[in-house]
């Protein structure tokens, strides 16, 4: 009977996490651009707005932890660790009275297995469009189980005067412009997520939605997309690439391709820069028209796909990556 009680007195006075977890939304873990996506997007908004945190819960496993690293007045190194819980109970009131608002400016992904590690370099607002108060790099672990994405940990440097961020990490991603029609366009390094915002959205999801993948032909290609890195040249402006773009990334979703041997690289289409991206990341690959799809191995290209496929997008890949 005392163990009875010992056990119903645990229960009354250990909070039960499991009733705090809501159910995710699909669409935030249903892949790494997603879920890193729900992460900025739940933790922003304006002074006075409540924020989600059944959401942000429903990133992470049970386990997760949240840790930063700064220099102690002292000049010793220090971090702060923290559960999901932790950190809500740390931002929660100063989210709600400042308000606050962080973005992802650029990002870079090692994917092994069911691991992913991202390094995703951000900027930090109170106000939307206000100035920036704060930068710097957060290191996302994520794991892929049970159908979804989670997030493991996260560990984060805020940006200081001993430690600008570097150049390499500050590539901007899904960079808008608008061009001379007035027209908004994306240029330079872009993934999915930039896709996914308007005005790319309409286009990209009927396109995708309205795709069949041909499963028998793309048989036993999965295999020869080893250590294979893909570079996608296209234009957010040009109906070749609205239709043959959202396919193609369909029929890499169906492989498990994943997402950091993928490079998708929008190109401008004003007179002054036609079919250029910012930092050249087209220069030397010889780009006349897009889409363009490249597939290289060890440095040397396999083959690539220009603008449409001869026969289909499965049956011209396996062609450069199986031979037949």
């Amino acid at each position: 009977m005392n163990k009875l009680l010992i056990f119903l007195a645990f229960l009354l006075t250990t909070p039960l996490y499991s009733q705090q977890r809501a159910k995710p939304e699909p669409a935030d873990v249903e892949s790494v651009d997603a879920i890193i996506g729900a992460l900025y997007d739940v933790i922003s908004g304006p002074a006075g707005q409540e924020r989600n945190w059944g959401r942000l819960r429903s990133l992470f496993t049970r386990e997760a932890r949240l840790m930063t690293v700064y220099r102690n007045p002292d000049g010793l190194t220090g971090m702060l660790t923290m559960t999901v819980e932790d950190y809500i109970k740390r931002v929660e009131k100063p989210f709600l009275e400042k308000g606050f608002f962080e973005r992802e400016l650029s990002r870079k992904t090692d994917e092994y297995g069911f691991v992913t590690q991202v390094f995703s370099t951000y900027e930090s607002r109170n106000e939307k469009g206000g100035p920036v108060v704060s930068r710097g790099i957060n290191s996302i672990q994520l794991a892929e189980h049970s159908g979804r994405f989670w997030i493991a940990n996260i560990l984060w440097n805020g940006e200081t005067e001993e430690f600008p961020i570097p150049s390499r990490y500050l590539m901007p991603l899904n960079q808008k412009v608008v061009n001379h029609e007035e027209e908004t366009i994306l240029v330079g390094k872009i993934n999915r997520a930039g896709l996914m915002e308007e005005p790319f959205r309409e286009w990209f999801n009927e396109s995708y939605a309205g795709y069949e993948v041909d499963e028998a032909t793309l048989d036993g290609v999965k295999p020869a997309l080893l250590d294979v890195e893909i570079l996608l040249f296209m234009g957010t402006w040009c109906s070749d690439s609205q239709r043959e773009v959202p396919h193609f990334i369909k029929i890499m979703d169906h492989l498990d391709y994943g997402t950091s041997g993928l490079q998708i690289i929008a190109l401008s289409n004003h007179p002054d820069n036609y079919k250029q991206s910012p930092q050249h990341e087209e220069e030397g690959w010889n780009i006349e028209y897009v889409p363009t799809i490249i597939f290289v191995k060890n440095d040397k290209e396999l083959g690539r796909i220009v603008e449409y496929p001869e026969e289909s997008l499965e049956k011209d890949m396996r062609k450069i990556l199986v031979g037949k």
